[in-house]
């Protein structure tokens, strides 16, 4: 101005505008009110309503401090590397690049973290903090599927419902206005559930048969779920819902496998399928060799699509081998065995995947082993009166030892030894007949076939010599037939007494034997087996007592030794008895062959016969002899003249004269 005149120049003159270059804290809250300084240049020398702002967001208020430094409490945001501003008298200074963030929302704890439906729309809680004062549209997601819906509760909740899916470790972001987290927190969907036990029962094992597996997490959507039965891959499997897929089984054998359901790499085992258990309709032949090892073909149903390791068994007998051909044909080399029985067939397929003693189907086909038959019997050694052995051919004896018992005619062995498949010795029983037919029972199995046997019996026709001495022994011949062929098998007695088989003919018609000393008459010869039986024939005697005394008298009172001197009373006979009429002697003893004494018993008579026997163990042989004995006359002391008395004495009338 000049001499009260103005004059004016526009926009020729300006102050420095506000700059900012730094800030002291360079985060806060996302909920703000938090006080920062920010220092720059060119601010004021007064407080000029100076205000301040962090990116969009103007602070709640600024406090000029200095030319060089303002204050400002923060204001709730979620901004990130913002710039800083100030206004001072109206003009914006020049920004602070990227020097001022919120802090980053931060997820603590998620609940559920695992066993998400995979239907989705379960609610999931998220904690922890800085998630903002206020509701910014906040967004979630589980792996790479965005939460059906977000929900801001507080700076320090968030709930989100989640979508379908099936993996088991996702991924959780979420974002906050412009700001993203994602953190090391995995939320996992439940694995595919399968509910029924069983699925399928009587499945035909070569496959193609259509089931509904059924379940739960299956999947919303086809995600390439795969059905695998056992170790082998379904030949093809559709998915329909998220609880149910259709499935084509593969073929197998007789099992029940487990069903494995896959989806997104996860797998889940539960329950099982059953394939038709194996069925015999048919067997050729249906007769075989006791001793096996005959191929048999064993026809039916479900051996199994495949060679699985079949097995079959007759009774309770493996097959010694078996041979898998078809679903429908195997072979079986029959085991050795007896009877029969029904053929039961058990399959177990490679993997051995029969968790338990799987139930085996017992089949109504029969198959029996030939039934024993006996072609030959024959003497092994000719016995007297049977007990002999006889060996007997034929077929389906049994390859073990199982206690057959074997007969000729009506009467059982007295032992049965079995040999071989084909032999049994039977040791003959007592008996006789002609041409008895020889049978075995083997396992209840009578045998078949015409084998007969002949017994002989035994016959003694003559005996030589027929007197034998009573001091030394003697050499006697039996003859007849079927006396045997050796001494173990024949006995020889002489009366009671044995007599030593010394020699039997090869014939078996003639038996000689050494017979012992002894006393008696009339005694049999008899010819005995094991068991002793006897064949009466002609009577032997030994030569008879004598004496060489004709007459000898005694006393009436008796108890008189008296000696009787002559032959043949033998040796050492202990049991001799002595009678003198009908009254034996009080004692009796033999002393030699030619010499025995008696000692009197009280008694009377004249003319008394002296006899001398022996027991011989059946009865006591007699020898009477021509000895004669008296008793003492009794004689009267007074004298009588003419008187003649008589005295009876049992039949005899004794006369004394005086």
């Amino acid at each position: 101005s000049s001499d009260m005149q103005t004059g004016m120049l526009t926009q020729a003159w300006s102050y420095n505008s506000a700059s900012l270059s730094s800030v002291l804290s360079s985060n806060s809250p996302t909920t703000g009110s938090s006080l920062i300084t920010v220092f720059g240049s060119s601010l004021g020398t007064s407080q000029y309503s100076q205000s301040s702002r962090l990116g969009a967001t103007g602070c709640e208020s600024s406090v000029w401090v200095a030319d060089s430094s303002i204050v400002c409490l923060t204001a709730a945001s979620f901004s990130y590397q913002a710039s800083v501003f100030a206004t001072v008298a109206l003009v914006v200074s020049s920004g602070f690049t990227q020097g001022f963030s919120f802090d980053s929302p931060y997820i603590s704890l998620v609940s559920p973290l695992a066993g998400l439906p995979t239907t989705g729309s379960i609610s999931v809680s998220i904690f922890g903090s800085n998630f903002g004062s206020f509701a910014t549209s906040p967004a979630a997601s589980i792996g790479g599927t965005t939460a059906e819906s977000t929900l801001w509760v507080s700076d320090s909740s968030i709930i989100l419902k989640s979508a379908a899916g099936t993996d088991a470790g996702n991924a959780l972001r979420i974002s906050m206005s412009v700001r993203e987290v994602s953190q090391n927190f995995s939320v996992g969907y439940s694995p595919p559930m399968l509910q029924n036990a069983t699925f399928a029962l009587s499945l035909p094992a070569t496959g193609a048969a259509l089931i509904t597996v059924t379940g739960s997490n299956i999947g919303m959507q086809d995600y390439s779920q795969r059905v695998r039965i056992g170790n082998t891959a379904s030949e093809s499997s559709r998915w329909i819902s998220d609880s149910a897929m259709f499935v084509a089984i593969p073929s197998g054998v007789p099992s029940r496998p487990q069903v494995t359901i896959s989806a997104h790499s996860r797998h889940t085992k539960s329950g099982f399928v059953e394939y038709q258990r194996p069925l015999v309709s048919g067997l050729a032949p249906k007769v075989g060799q006791t001793t096996g090892s005959q191929i048999l073909t064993v026809f039916g149903s479900s051996f199994g699509a495949v060679d699985s390791t079949t097995a079959a068994s007759i009774g309770y007998s493996s097959c010694e081998a078996t041979k898998w051909q078809s679903d429908t044909t195997m072979l079986c080399h029959s085991p050795r065995g007896l009877g029969g029985g029904a053929i039961q067939v058990s399959v177990v397929n490679s993997f051995n995947q029969l968790p338990d003693r799987w139930d085996l189907n017992v089949s109504v086909v029969s198959f029996s082993y030939l039934p024993p038959a006996i072609t030959q019997a024959s003497e092994v050694r000719t016995p007297s009166a049977g007990r002999g052995d006889l060996a007997v051919s034929g077929r389906g004896f049994g390859t073990w030892e199982t206690s057959p018992a074997a007969r000729v005619g009506s009467t059982a062995c007295e032992t049965t030894e079995w040999t071989s498949d084909s032999s049994l010795s039977c040791q003959l029983p007592v008996g006789s007949g002609s041409n008895l037919p020889v049978l075995a029972t083997v396992l209840g199995a009578l045998s078949s076939g015409n084998a007969t046997h002949h017994v002989c019996v035994p016959t003694i026709t003559g005996v030589a010599p027929m007197n034998l001495p009573t001091t030394s022994a003697s050499m006697v011949t039996l003859s007849g037939s079927c006396l045997g062929l050796n001494d173990t098998a024949v006995n020889v007695t002489i009366g009671a007494s044995s007599c030593h088989v010394a020699e039997i003919a090869s014939d078996g018609n003639s038996v000689k034997c050494r017979a012992s000393a002894g006393l008696g008459s009339g005694m049999p010869a008899a010819v005995g087996g094991f068991y002793s039986l006897k064949f009466n024939a002609s009577s032997l005697s030994y030569d008879t007592p004598r004496f060489h005394s004709q007459r000898g008298n005694g006393p009436q009172s008796g108890d008189k030794i008296i000696s009787l001197t002559g032959s043949n009373f033998g040796e050492i006979v202990e049991d001799l008895q002595v009678r003198v009429g009908n009254t034996t002697c009080t004692t009796s003893s033999w002393v030699s062959d030619s010499s025995v004494t008696c000692r009197l018993a009280p008694g009377t008579g004249l003319n008394q016969p002296i006899t001398i026997s022996a027991f011989d163990g059946h009865d006591r042989r007699l020898s009477t002899t021509s000895y004669v004995f008296s008793y003492d006359v009794w004689q009267c002391g007074c004298e009588f003249r003419g008187l003649r008395i008589k005295k009876p004495d049992g039949e005899h009338l004794h006369e004394w004269r005086g």
